[in-house]
Order: C-alpha cells, then sequence, then structure tokens
C-alpha cells in the first residue's frame, strides 16, 4: 500500500510538473520574455524527470524510474523545440535588421550622390 501511495504520488507531482509550463501566461511580459521563462521551464523539468528517474532505479521501483525517464525524454525534446524556434526567431531579427541597415546605408548613399548632383548643377550655375 504504502509502495504504491508513492508511485501514485510521484505520478502527480510528475504530470503537475509537466503540465506547469503550458499555464505559464504572458500578460505582463513580451513574447521573449515568455519563450525564454518556457525554455528554461522545459529544462528544469528534464532535470527534475531524470532525477525522479534515478530515484526509481535507486529504490529498485521500475514505475517511478520509467516515469521518471520518459518525462525526462518528453520535457528534453519540448526544450530542444523551444531552443531551436527560438533560435530562428533570432535569425529572422538579424536578417530584418541586417536588411535595415543596408537600407540605411542605400538612403545615405543615394543622398550623398544627390547632394554632390545638385552641388555640381549650382557650380554649373555660376
Amino acid at each position: 500500500m504504502k509502495n504504491k501511495l508513492a508511485t501514485f504520488g510521484t505520478l502527480g507531482l510528475l504530470l503537475a510538473t509537466m503540465v506547469a509550463p503550458m499555464t505559464a501566461s504572458a500578460d505582463s511580459r513580451d513574447r521573449q520574455d515568455h519563450r525564454q521563462d518556457t525554455k528554461n521551464n522545459w529544462r528544469n523539468l528534464t532535470i527534475g524527470s531524470a532525477v525522479v528517474g534515478l530515484l526509481g532505479l535507486a529504490g529498485h521501483n521500475d514505475t517511478v524510474a520509467a516515469l521518471g525517464a520518459a518525462g525526462a525524454l518528453y520535457s528534453g525534446y519540448r526544450y530542444d523545440q523551444d531552443r531551436q524556434s527560438q533560435d530562428r526567431i533570432g535569425d529572422y531579427a538579424r536578417r530584418r535588421d541586417d536588411q535595415r541597415s543596408r537600407n540605411d546605408r542605400d538612403d545615405h548613399q543615394k543622398r550623398d550622390r544627390q547632394d554632390r548632383g545638385n552641388r555640381q548643377d549650382n557650380r554649373d550655375r555660376r
């Protein structure tokens, strides 16, 4: 009875910690902070689930070990997905900023050419 209670308690704790990142809200934070926090939550869940799995192995409880390993694998997968998604967003932002820099540079060069042309026209009129 005591062993079953510990197993169900561990299972409940594991499920509650897996659902926690999904319920986080981004009301008062911008998306980037929320994305980083979610990624950190998945990383922490990976570590916690791995510890639960190791405790299950140390206590010779195959159920807890399997649940811990499954939780660690899933949350590790989700962490990697969030990391890759964040990298893609960063790449997009860098490309956008680079394009803006190029546009600004081109605008400055265009204005410089126009100014040189205007100066030349003024010299020709004298």
